[in-house]
């Protein structure tokens, strides 16, 4: 994992256990876990993955009020 202030970020993953988990937690209304792992992911994975970045980018907007 590499260290990005208080945030670490993970190196190693299963991209499709990330998928089911956020799933799982969308169907759960758990947005904030959805939020809080998004954040940890590398940018370029989070930016490739269509399934993953409709996950945090809803999530987000259901999290943070605007």
């Amino acid at each position: 994992m590499l260290d990005m202030g208080n945030l670490l970020v993970l190196r190693q993953f299963r991209t499709d256990a990330v998928r089911a988990g956020f799933a799982q937690a969308w169907r759960e209304r758990d947005f904030v876990t959805i939020v809080k792992v998004a954040e940890r992911l590398p940018e370029d994975v989070l930016q490739e993955d269509p399934d993953l970045l409709m996950y945090y980018d809803n999530a987000s907007l259901r999290v943070r009020p605007s």
